[in-house]
């Protein structure tokens, strides 16, 4: 299902959509008309709005609400999920503060109430979760912040750096080879026997969004404006990172009021897939009803 303007409701009526939702320029950040691909499953009445990483500058998530669907399909039944991706023809520049405006207005285009939304942000969606909480947390039950970052790291400078030098030159496979070097422990058989057919197959036309979208990595920093976050937070990141780089976890944690951390010290930015138990510790930190513990002591 594709239409750009679905009938009212209908994104809630189905058991998988997978379309694309509009959102007109009078309601943007930046004055353009935007449309956003969104994925949404299940049939809870509660909301949880899940905002992927910089990998949404290489594949856009239209067209993929199955295997969506069934990647997530241990969330608990009382969520109706939505998937939610970057605006499919960006604007240039585009900060990740005014992706989270953004999102924050397609959030009623949706008819998400205020106050009702768990919101989970990973790597550069946990950027834009940050900006979502400062200027927008009226919106929001709880947050998560997974392998993510309050501002530029010398390593997040170096590593984003050099995959935009890499997507400049058109070279994909080094793209993907590297990506998943730095973001796993360790090297995955399936990416070793199929990096050269998907290099082959995959490759974007166009490396634009991807580009603009690791410029925003850069150029994020919310630091100074983190205390005021009044929404329950978790933080959950790898200690030994080697994207974001190391200690960006417990900095967010402390820079947050209140925030509970979850850091897994054998793993880096993979933690989000290669930890087993990090969903189910997610998923406990949204079912909390009110304060989390932490801010309650």
């Amino acid at each position: 299902m594709t239409t750009p303007n679905p009938a009212p409701g209908l994104h809630r009526g189905t058991k998988l959509f997978d379309g694309t939702i509009a959102l007109p320029g009078d309601s943007s950040s930046t004055g353009a008309d935007l449309s956003f691909d969104v994925i949404a499953f299940g049939r809870g009445d509660r909301t949880l709005l899940i905002l992927p990483g910089l990998s949404d500058g290489l594949t856009m998530l239209r067209g993929k609400g199955r295997a969506m669907a069934w990647y997530y399909r241990k969330l608990p039944s009382r969520y109706r999920v939505y998937l939610i991706g970057r605006p499919r023809e960006l604007p240039d520049p585009y900060s990740t503060r005014e992706m989270a405006a953004d999102y924050a207005a397609l959030s009623s285009v949706l008819g998400f109430a205020a106050g009702t939304i768990d919101l989970w942000g990973l790597s550069q969606g946990g950027m834009i979760a940050q900006w979502m909480a400062i200027d927008h947390g009226a919106l929001l039950r709880r947050l998560a912040i997974t392998v993510s970052t309050a501002r530029p790291t010398a390593t997040l400078t170096e590593v984003v750096g050099g995959w935009m030098e890499l997507a400049r030159a058109g070279r994909y496979g080094q793209l993907l080879k590297d990506t998943a070097e730095k973001t796993y422990r360790k090297p995955r058989l399936i990416d070793s026997l199929f990096l050269p057919v998907i290099s082959r197959l995959a490759k974007p036309a166009s490396f634009d969004r991807f580009l603009i979208q690791a410029q925003a990595c850069l150029t994020h920093d919310a630091y100074d404006e983190l205390p005021s976050i009044t929404t329950p937070t978790l933080i959950v990141g790898g200690a030994r990172d080697r994207v974001v780089g190391t200690g960006t976890s417990e900095l967010l944690a402390e820079r947050i009021p209140g925030a509970e951390l979850r850091l897994y010290p054998q793993l880096g930015h993979g933690a989000y897939e290669e930890a087993p138990d990090l969903s189910d510790a997610v998923m406990r930190f949204f079912a909390h009803e009110g304060l989390s513990p932490k801010r309650a002591a």
